[in-house]
């Protein structure tokens, strides 16, 4: 059996490798907009055997804005797509907020194929891992995606769930029925889930971490919400989670 907290820091130090690229592709884009920030990132669409790089765009409002955003439901600060390639090599984007300035298209795919020369970009995702009991209304589910992962236990129509949120470095933990206390956010890093349920390389990858087996302590200030949000440390001998 491997733990969440084992497969947790064990693919974050994936993540991070394909978050240094995908960063480095920002270098290379015309914003037209200077209240606009892009950003890009790894996802995968259902039906689809490899993930493809998208964009998001960050706009940056006023009170007021924001205030309508919150009062309609919408936010409208945040625009995606997907990075495209035209037949001459140039890269493309559907919006009028920034462009890619193919000057650098070489450097541009040079990025790219760092990206998909990876072991973890081929055959990381999508996985989903269910450990789930024989007992009626009790699951627990993995699930890896290009830009996140996922723990979730349910019990009935409880449940607690963990999401790593590899483009922010950042473990959040959601509890439905009751707030996110020490005793639930641990009993999740020790969720346990079946080796020979994950393929060949991503056992490799858990198994190879320096991480691997090392105990993990949360460092909370409260126990007051249901949703919480940490900063991964990887110190040594040990793993930390410390509240954001």
């Amino acid at each position: 059996m491997y733990t969440y907290k084992d497969i947790l820091f064990a693919l974050r130090e994936e993540y991070i490798r394909n978050e240094e690229i995908l960063k480095r592709l920002e270098y290379f884009t015309k914003i037209n907009d200077d209240k606009v920030k892009v950003r890009f990132n790894l996802d995968i669409d259902e039906g689809m055997e490899l993930p493809e790089v998208h964009y998001e765009l960050i706009r940056r409002q006023g009170l007021i804005r924001k205030a309508l955003n919150k009062l309609v439901g919408v936010d409208t600060s945040i625009e995606s797509g997907k990075l495209g390639i035209s037949i001459n090599s140039d890269y493309l984007v559907d919006t009028k907020s920034f462009e890619m300035n193919n000057k650098y298209a070489d450097f541009i795919g040079e990025e790219i194929g760092l990206l998909f020369d990876r072991d973890f970009t081929l055959k990381g995702f999508p996985n989903t891992i269910d450990n789930s009991e024989s007992t009626i209304n009790i699951d627990r589910k993995l699930e890896i995606y290009p830009d996140r992962m996922v723990a979730y236990r349910r019990n009935n129509s409880s449940y607690i769930t963990s999401i790593y949120d590899s483009v922010n470095d950042v473990v959040k933990f959601n509890n439905n029925k009751s707030k996110c206390n020490y005793n639930n956010m641990y009993d999740l890093l020790e969720l346990e889930f079946p080796k020979d349920k994950f393929n060949e390389y991503l056992r490799g990858v858990i198994e190879g971490s320096k991480t691997f087996g090392y105990n993990a302590y949360v460092y909370d200030n409260d126990d007051n919400k249901k949703e919480k949000e940490f900063e991964p440390i990887v110190e040594e001998k040990r793993l930390v989670l410390v509240r954001k």
